[in-house]
């Protein structure tokens, strides 16, 4: 239904354009204008509404579409049209008097190019925006040629700046060439004739390189060819270095090679083998020529030495030495510093890794006189990295130090031992005081268990305590406790003190002393002995001298002559200073009669008859 009535409006059209086609003849064009508004406006619907409203007669072809939005004040009516077409990629026709109106055709062109390079002509293009907006443009770089498409008037437009451009003046460029492979000189006589009239060629052999100067597009096709004939076709080349390390070479001489050159290293033999292109090749020698000279090569290096013996090892490097090399020892630091070719001193280093290797041996030193403690300490000092001290024995009559190291190191330890180890240095005289009473004997017994006593040495007892008086003395002068039968008090110290100071003033030789001397001067011991054996001594001493000895009870043997049992309690009692109630188990034992007292001041032992 829609279809169909729009038919019927076209054909209404048709009947008033043609009645008013002879008016039209007859009208100037210029000087008809319109006054239109049109808001996506259908482009067919606009171009009716002018050809009714001005009378002309407006024939759109079928495939003329499109939409106009715009809006004219007094305008002339064929510049209105041009702008509304336009839009809409149309023109219109004068046919007479009657205004065709087409579409505008698109029209391609093959555009082949001599100079110029095909692809850098369309970015010229496209960055001109030179094309209309239905325009298209294809590169086709193995024909270096352009395919142009567009409406006619653009078409010829890009055309017109396309020959412009495609000329040599215009073209020629210039590019620098630095083979990898070959030598400049070959890659120019190779190139030469693909050169144009305008092109030429620039050789700087210092840098192995080439400047040419062509139109682009032939510019382009050298660079291919020039690719093309630098491909890498290696030589292998052996290089054995005199007094440069092969080592030391490796990176600096990679610099010099090609990106596929390879170079491989022989320490041993110090050589160094380049696979690589002949220029490479000639460079690399000429290099290692220049670097592989004494004079360029001399190198000084300090060595520590940790095992062997400095001297020896000296002689030793010195008659590897090359002409050129010098020695120098610093035994205090154990150094040695050498001046010589950097093979040479690798040669030398290598030499000095497995001379002054750790070979340990054991050695036992046998301190005779010096502390244990004192010896170990020395002997660390001196010790290699890998030197220890083996566990020490313990023998009998002498001190053992056990070491593992290397020889030099066991010398210096043996002359250092040998320094500490004297008698003059270690013996000592100590004198001694003992708060409690013990006897000469009971000293001298103490004593010799812990006294030094080696094949070399034996401690001494200089001077022992005064002997006091002792119970066997009292009975040989017959001295008794006498415990009358009768009845009445006993006097203590008729008994208790008149032992008491026979004791303390009883010495050797009969000197009677005061109770002052007795308690020091009579107690005095020296001994001599090692600084190392002393605090031994020294607490056998305080031991002695401790608390538990002095409370330790004091044993004495009393004789009792006569008396009865009660009367025996009683005057024990009254010598100890205690209950007589105190005293338990007073009782008759067949012949003998024990008593037990509760005293650490006296024992009395077991009393009975003779």
């Amino acid at each position: 239904m829609r279809k169909l009535l729009l038919f019927l409006i076209i054909g209404t059209f048709w009947l008033i354009v043609g009645s008013t086609v002879c008016s039209a003849e007859e009208a100037n064009l210029d000087s008809i204008t319109v006054n239109v508004d049109f808001q996506d406006t259908d482009l067919r619907r606009a171009l009716l509404f002018i050809s009714v409203d001005t009378g002309l007669s407006i024939i759109p072809d079928a495939d003329v579409t499109g939409t106009v939005t715009a809006r004219f004040i007094d305008q002339p009516v064929l510049e209105v049209l041009e702008r509304i077409l336009e839009v809409n990629d149309c023109e219109y026709k004068l046919v007479g008097n009657i205004i065709q109106v087409i579409r505008i055709p698109v029209v391609s062109k093959i555009l082949p190019l001599k100079f110029a390079l095909a692809f850098e002509v369309a970015a010229s293009v496209e960055s001109l925006v030179l094309l209309s907006p239905k325009g298209t443009l294809e590169v086709d770089e193995e024909a270096n040629s352009l395919l142009i498409s567009d409406k006619r008037p653009y078409l010829e437009e890009i055309v017109s700046f396309i020959q412009e451009l495609d000329v040599p003046e215009k073209q020629l460029r210039s590019k620098t060439f630095s083979p990898q492979f070959l030598k400049v000189e070959r890659l120019a006589s190779l190139i030469k004739d693909q050169l144009t009239d305008r092109g030429k060629i620039d050789i700087d052999p210092s840098t192995n390189s080439l400047l040419i100067t062509e139109t682009s597009f032939h510019l382009t096709r050298i660079t291919s060819l020039v690719e093309s004939l630098d491909t890498f076709q290696p030589e292998r080349k052996v290089f054995p270095l005199k007094f440069a390390l092969a080592s030391d070479m490796e990176r600096l001489i990679k610099g010099y090679l090609s990106p596929e050159g390879t170079l491989e290293v022989d320490e041993e033999r110090n050589e160094l083998t380049i696979r690589d292109t002949s220029y490479y090749l000639e460079k690399v020698g000429s290099v290692l020529a220049d670097l592989d000279r004494a004079e360029k090569q001399i190198r000084k290096e300090s060595f520590p030495i940790k095992y062997a013996r400095i001297e020896d090892l000296a002689l030793l490097l010195k008659e590897n030495l090359s002409p050129e090399g010098t020695l120098e020892l610093d035994e205090e630091r154990g150094l040695i510093s050498i001046e010589d070719t950097s093979y040479h001193l690798f040669e030398l280093g290598r030499l000095i890794e497995q001379q002054d290797s750790f070979i340990p041996k054991k050695k036992t030193y046998r301190v005779r006189f010096a502390s244990l403690k004192l010896a170990e300490e020395k002997a660390k000092e001196l010790l290699s990295d890998k030197g220890r001290i083996v566990e020490t024995p313990e023998p009998r009559d002498y001190v053992e130090l056990v070491v593992s190291d290397v020889e030099k190191n066991l010398e210096r330890i043996g002359e250092e031992i040998r320094k500490i180890d004297k008698l003059e240095i270690w013996e000592r005289k100590r004198e001694y005081t003992l708060e409690c009473y013990y006897t000469p004997e009971e000293v001298q017994h103490r004593l010799e268990n812990v006294l030094t006593k080696t094949r070399d040495f034996e401690g001494k007892i200089i001077r022992l305590p005064k002997a006091r008086y002792t119970a066997t003395q009292a009975q040989e002068e017959e001295e008794f406790i006498l415990i009358p039968q009768e009845e009445g008090p006993i006097e203590r110290e008729t008994v208790s003190e008149r032992v008491l100071e026979r004791q303390l003033s009883r010495f050797e030789g009969d000197e009677l002393l005061s109770r002052e001397k007795a308690e020091t001067e009579g107690n005095v011991i020296e001994v001599r002995d090692l600084e190392r054996n002393i605090a031994n001594i020294e607490k056998l001493i305080e031991e002695m001298n401790g608390k538990d000895a002095r409370e330790e009870p004091i044993t004495r043997t009393f004789y009792i002559k006569e008396g009865s049992l009660e009367r025996m309690a009683v005057a024990m009692a009254n010598i100890l200073g205690i209950n007589p109630d105190d005293i338990e188990g007073l009782e008759p034992e067949g012949e003998w009669m024990e008593m037990r007292v509760s005293s650490l001041e006296i024992d009395l032992g077991t009393m009975g008859p003779e």
